[in-house]
């Protein structure tokens, strides 16, 4: 995420989980990035927050039972010393009271980042409130969220869909025991099929089973069912009876589902969806073993949120690479000079504008955009570019002269 230090005029990017309630602080102890999901945590608004020293905001937070005239003296050295040792913190669970006075339940790390030579001190925290019984809590919390956690920060280094495909479905099956087997399709909905991306419990016994029935799952693709993707649109787990001769679209006989079953010692299936906004991009099929374990619902569900969450932003990177390569294509070949221009500075100048006028690119950037112009002219294409600037309808298409080199 990118976000302006008001302190400066610098920018940092900072990555972060999206999902996550997350502020910065700077080397001045002043807040300087409180989340969309911070601010739905706490009840304190962004802009309440920004400039403000870390204490005063967070002694706010401090719920009344337990709040003293040192308590903000306390917060005070604690995040002095924390950002002096430049260490990062194991998660502690602790209690805050939110701008309507609920008493919330939140685990709370804090972390170090350097970026450009300066240090910044991060604070993420989740909400336990939801967890409805207080002993499952106590008992499963630290190793559901230690998992959320990590895998949060892994999914940042997934460089492409292959790698978030594959990812996702190795943690899914190692939280299942490692028994069974994992699929992940993707879909294409402007041809309405789909296509198994990644997968994983795919032993050396299975494969040779398979390979005898004809069943290879590497390469299994379809037409996307109407009514199978009406049901993934809700984005939770859910356990399904259709039968392997349904979900691969007949390429799996009757027969060669039956032995499959029994291959498996198969107890049951299940699929997940991962979506962009209401769009279904594709879905994780979990088809189980006697030995698997029982899914953990709310698990998986975080989960499979994050990871749509970096597929949703892989896609957007994919479709800007795209569009920069088709807009450059079309502007470098072309046969006309094109130049693009900011104040008095040329931001961009394609090869046609350089070899019409002679100059080089690092010629074209030490010039100013006027003493391109001729002299009799400049006044005068001055004023049609202020109005265009300014909204005020103006020429498009006009001569003027330039200065080559």
């Amino acid at each position: 995420m990118k976000f302006n230090n008001n302190n400066s005029d610098t920018h940092h990017d900072l990555d972060y989980h999206a999902n996550d309630a997350v502020f910065f602080i700077d080397s001045n102890f002043r807040i300087i990035e409180w989340n969309k999901a911070q601010e739905e945590l706490t009840g304190i608004k962004k802009a309440e927050s920004l400039n403000k020293l870390a204490w005063d905001v967070l002694d706010r937070l401090t719920p009344e039972r337990i709040k003293t005239r040192r308590s903000k003296t306390a917060l005070k050295n604690t995040i002095q010393a924390n950002y002096k040792n430049k260490v990062d913190s194991k998660p502690i669970l602790l209690d805050i009271q939110s701008g309507d006075e609920t008493i919330k339940h939140i685990r709370q790390n804090y972390f170090f980042l350097k970026k450009n030579d300066i240090d910044y001190l991060g604070f993420t925290s989740i909400d336990l409130t939801h967890l409805i019984d207080e002993n499952e809590k106590l008992q499963q919390s630290d190793n559901y969220l230690d998992f959320l956690t990590n895998t949060a920060i892994d999914l940042f280094q997934c460089k492409t869909l292959i790698e978030l495909y594959e990812y996702a479905a190795k943690k899914i099956y190692e939280l299942f025991g490692s028994e069974g087997l994992i699929t992940v399709s993707e879909f294409d909905l402007h041809k309405n099929t789909w296509r198994i991306a990644a997968y994983q419990g795919l032993n050396e016994t299975f494969q040779k089973i398979s390979r005898l029935i004809g069943f290879d799952v590497t390469k299994m693709e379809g037409e996307i069912d109407n009514e199978y993707y009406q049901n993934l649109k809700e984005g939770e787990l859910t356990e399904i009876k259709h039968s392997f001769n349904f979900l691969t679209n007949g390429q799996v006989s009757l027969r060669a589902e039956a032995i499959l079953v029994k291959a498996l010692r198969h107890k049951g299936t299940y699929v997940i969806s991962f979506k962009e906004d209401d769009t279904v991009l594709g879905c994780m099929t979990f088809i189980l073993n006697h030995k698997s374990k029982t899914p953990n619902k709310l698990l998986v569900e975080s989960f499979m949120k994050q990871v749509s969450v970096h597929i949703k932003k892989k896609n957007a990177e994919n479709k800007l690479a795209l569009s920069e390569g088709k807009y450059k294509a079309i502007v470098e070949n072309s046969y006309d000079g094109i130049y693009i221009y900011a104040g008095e500075r040329f931001l961009f100048i394609n090869g046609k504008a350089s070899e019409l006028s002679g100059y080089s690119d690092e010629e074209f950037h030490a010039l100013k955009v006027w003493e391109f112009i001729h002299p009799d002219d400049r006044q005068r294409v001055y004023e049609l570019g202020k109005k265009r600037a300014e909204g005020i309808a103006a020429s498009s298409n006009y001569e003027a002269r330039v200065i080559c080199k």
